[in-house]
């Protein structure tokens, strides 16, 4: 069974860091701490399951949590 991802990504519009679910384009909560986001993305991701991918302010991947 494929495991599903959540992300932690910047925005590059508003600044900070958006939480989105897989490939989808539209953010589920928006943060201006990168830390807030990813305590946030931590509980989400426990309840649902999934994994989470932190990213770099660049876009690219900086970690996995499961």
């Amino acid at each position: 069974m494929a495991r599903h991802h959540h992300h932690v990504l910047p925005n590059e519009m508003r600044g900070g860091w958006d939480i989105k679910k897989g490939k989808g384009k539209r953010s589920i909560k928006h943060f201006e701490k990168k830390n807030d986001a990813i305590s946030y993305a931590k509980e989400v991701c426990d309840n649902q399951g999934t994994i989470l991918v932190v990213h770099k302010q660049d876009g690219s991947v900086l970690k996995k949590i499961k």
